[in-house]
């Protein structure tokens, strides 16, 4: 890994760099061993202590740079794998929880609020009987786009697991996540995907519910809202939004 304080020169920069203290050390210790030995500082030894790291440093220093940045782009491409979804591009599952552990642990130190949801795409199962798991998997892309689209730079969204995605929305309640969600229900249902001659449409469900400083103790609380606010919107006819409330027979849609 190259040091990040060497980060902001460029390959050729960096061969300049070390290919001149190279030769600065050349000569020094050259110097020294001339003086050591009583033989003088002649012109000749110090040319010689100049063209030799002159004529080997640049190709050395070429070839180990390039293999360390080598080893960096290798390095940057694991985490990218290890934390980001390759069919939407959205965070893992498991990076996503860290990013929302973070985000709600923050949100609670400030008294602020946080909203979570969870969305599932309706009849996923019937989108993969009837065009395949190539078809299935271009909704995923689809709505990957599309949910990434939908929400701001500070929100975190995630994929669950097969048809099923999260957003957190920090210092987002009431109306105003409401608005958001159902914008993107309303968005998903308008869109479409081109599938081979097939067109294919489909829709959503989101059940969220919002942390208030106070109402609950931890983040599995505000997950497990969100999760029968999910299920209340799917018992209750699919596409549409609900809000986590004590009493399950209030809802917002």
């Amino acid at each position: 890994m190259i040091p990040s304080s060497l980060l902001k020169y460029t390959r050729l920069r960096l061969i300049i760099l070390i290919t001149s203290v190279a030769i600065l050390l050349s000569v020094l210790i050259t110097y020294i061993i001339t003086i050591i030995l009583a033989d003088g500082f002649s012109l000749i030894t110090f040319s010689s202590a100049i063209i030799v790291p002159l004529l080997i440093s640049p190709v050395l220093t070429w070839y180990i740079v390039g293999l360390m940045l080598q080893v960096q782009k290798l390095e940057q491409e694991q985490r990218y794998l290890a934390s980001y979804d390759m069919l939407t591009k959205l965070h893992t599952r498991r990076t996503f929880l860290e990013l929302f552990e973070e985000k709600f642990d923050a949100c609670a130190n400030d008294y602020s609020c946080v909203s979570f949801a969870y969305i599932d795409i309706d009849n996923f199962k019937a989108i993969n009987s009837e065009y395949g798991h190539s078809g299935g998997d271009e909704v995923l892309k689809q709505f990957g786009d599309l949910l990434r689209a939908s929400i701001r730079s500070v929100d975190i969204s995630g994929r669950i697991g097969g048809e099923e995605f999260a957003i957190v929305l920090p210092h987002t309640s009431g109306d105003s996540i409401l608005t958001v969600l159902e914008r993107l229900v309303d968005n998903t249902h308008a869109s479409s995907v081109q599938f081979g001659s097939a067109n294919i449409q489909y829709t959503i469900s989101i059940g969220y519910s919002t942390y208030q400083y106070g109402d609950i103790t931890n983040s599995k609380q505000l997950v497990n809202r969100a999760d029968q606010a999910l299920l209340l919107a799917k018992n209750l006819g699919k596409n549409q939004v609900q809000q986590y409330r004590k009493n399950t027979n209030s809802h917002t849609s």
